[in-house]
């Protein structure tokens, strides 16, 4: 028994080391050549000038408004900027520092989630996924939304998860509250929309009244991180949701708002979702490969209601959001995806750590990463 106790703390050990040097190479890889990697581009200037002028008492309701359509998203990153330079001075660099540390951020969060709900050979698939993922390090490094993407989308699979598990109304008001940070963030977070409302309706069942409630708490959330906007549209006219409808309807529609900027044909989306798991297209298929054998396994699987509720619920945000790519006709950049990105590492490195002996798993991931 002692020689087993030794022998399990051993392990432990050894994987607390591993995981405390992929954070340490993480935080590396997005500091490194830290002076010549920082972007003050046109976007992040303004963001700038917003943020001086509301220290010079000049509050706004509105936030960054989209390159395309003319909408605006809600102030709380203008408020954010703002606090900063209030607390540094006027020094861009502390805002890459920021944005650094919310790459980083996602990474423990992302972490922490799949050793809460799952196992802690899940948890350390998706931190080998995660610390040297090319668009991740990118998205910690550049200015405006792109950290903040990733980082939103683990706080709501954090929020909602939590939620599965009080299963009381403020914990599903915080889901509301979680999720509205995209609208200060960015608008490609609606292609998690449908998934959300999918999981509401069927996780977590009870009576009629209970499931009408959790709507009414989430969109109460929403509705409060909306807030700023919609105050600010009631005073002008409605002017930016009825940009936004148009922009939506537009998009939607292959109209010109889409076909003459970046637009993904049926090919380019299936390429860029193979590129979420490796930029080796057969190492891809390899993975989503494994990753659906574990998925038919798991039925076979003795999992508690925990654990299969949590790949459940991974499974819906990944693979609808993914079909959502395919359905959308409207412009796509890389970063737009940053959200079903992340959702599909959790995912897939949750279904990988299933895979029995757990060497191969952590094998083929690791030659992915590294």
């Amino acid at each position: 028994m002692e020689e087993k106790h030794q022998r399990i703390s051993l392990r432990t050990k050894i994987y607390l080391l591993c995981v405390t040097f992929l954070f340490l190479l993480g935080i590396f890889l997005r500091v490194y050549h830290f002076s010549q990697n920082i972007q003050f581009d046109q976007d992040f200037g303004r963001d700038s000038l917003y943020a001086m002028r509301m220290l010079n008492g000049k509050l706004t309701l509105l936030g960054p408004q989209a390159s395309v359509g003319g909408f605006y998203l809600a102030p709380l990153y203008f408020y954010l900027v703002a606090a900063v330079y209030g607390l540094v001075g006027y020094v861009p660099q502390a805002m890459s520092v920021v944005f650094i540390g919310m790459g980083i951020a996602t990474e423990w969060i992302g972490f922490h989630l799949q050793k809460t709900y799952l196992s802690r050979t899940a948890a350390l698939l998706f931190l080998l996924f995660a610390v040297a993922h090319q668009t991740l390090i990118i998205a910690s490094r550049s200015a405006t939304n792109q950290p903040m993407i990733p980082l939103v989308t683990v706080v709501t699979v954090l929020a909602y998860m939590s939620a599965l598990q009080k299963k009381t109304l403020r914990s599903y008001l915080y889901v509301g509250l979680a999720y509205g940070l995209y609208f200060h963030v960015h608008f490609s977070g609606l292609l998690l929309f449908p998934a959300l409302l999918l999981l509401l309706l069927v996780q977590n069942k009870g009576t009629m009244r209970y499931t009408i409630q959790k709507f009414i708490a989430v969109g109460l959330g929403i509705f409060i991180m909306l807030s700023p906007l919609v105050f600010f549209d009631l005073r002008h006219n409605l002017i930016t949701t009825k940009a936004f409808v148009t922009y939506i309807s537009a998009s939607a529609e292959g109209k010109a708002i889409a076909t003459n900027l970046p637009h993904w044909n049926t090919v380019e989306k299936i390429q860029h979702i193979l590129k979420f798991f490796s930029p080796n297209i057969a190492l891809s298929l390899l993975i989503l490969g494994l990753a659906g054998f574990c998925a038919v396994k798991m039925r076979e699987r003795h999992m508690n209601g925990t654990r299969r509720s949590y790949l459940t619920a991974l499974g819906v945000f990944s693979i609808s959001s993914a079909l959502f790519i395919f359905v959308y006709k409207g412009y796509l950049f890389d970063y737009y995806v940053l959200s079903q990105l992340t959702v599909s590492l959790l995912f897939v490195s949750a279904l990988l750590s299933l895979l029995r002996p757990r060497v191969i798993a952590v094998g083929i991931v690791s030659i992915t990463a590294f």
